[in-house]
């Protein structure tokens, strides 16, 4: 008997897998989140960390002149599936420009010994050069960055990486008396809304998902 129920739970584990867990079990809503989470993961591996000799990834309606840049770190890169529906549906096009653990500040870098502050400092340049171009009627830079880390410096209780601290520092050290990351964050973030805004821009800033730890 036990032999038995072995084989049939075998046998229903491989029909579960063979019928791609099913899907027909679930709802047309259901169905719907599903496909949107596919499409996250997708866009987000094409665009994260695209080199700079390639062209920013595209959001929206790929035939619309592009009018806004989503601009920020993984989580602007995990937004951007969202964005990408929104202007679609809009017929607007856009750019994504996101790399990992690269916040947008201007002025500021992150110091770790895990990270090279020099690919961060590329993106701001190449998202500056980008923007002051003028090629493409863009009106609109969205910012979206995991901000609490960065303001704090520090990681959510249990999460990984908890140990390795968020220092912010000034690119000119020069000009780099003693600060805790809330103000240089502060002022990192400031003085990019500034000289965006100053370029005859529209800035939205997105703000951060909840920092809710893992057990």
């Amino acid at each position: 008997l036990a032999a038995a129920g072995t084989v049939g739970l075998g046998a229903l584990g491989m029909a579960v897998r063979v019928g791609d867990g099913l899907p027909e079990r679930f709802d047309d809503r259901a169905l719907a989140i599903l496909a949107g989470a596919k499409a996250e993961h997708a866009i987000r591996h094409a665009c994260m960390d695209r080199t700079l000799g390639e062209e920013p990834c595209r959001l929206g309606d790929s035939e619309a002149p592009v009018t806004f840049v989503l601009w920020g770190d993984s989580h602007a890169s995990a937004f951007s599936s969202a964005l990408d529906y929104v202007a679609a549906a809009s017929r607007r096009g856009g750019y994504v420009l996101a790399a990992p653990t690269c916040a947008p500040l201007l002025n500021v870098r992150r110091e770790s010994s895990r990270y090279d502050w020099r690919a961060c400092q590329a993106v701001v340049d190449r998202a500056l050069a980008l923007l002051g171009a003028k090629t493409q009627p863009i009106d609109t830079v969205v910012l979206h960055a995991r901000w609490a880390v960065y303001a704090s410096g520090e990681r959510t209780p249990g999460e990984g990486g908890g140990r390795v601290p968020v220092v912010l520092r000034r690119l000119d050290p020069l000009l780099d008396p003693p600060a805790d990351d809330e103000d240089l964050f502060r002022e990192g973030l400031e003085s990019l809304v500034v000289r965006l805004r100053a370029m005859g821009l529209r800035v939205i800033l997105i703000g951060g998902v909840p920092e809710i730890g893992w057990d």
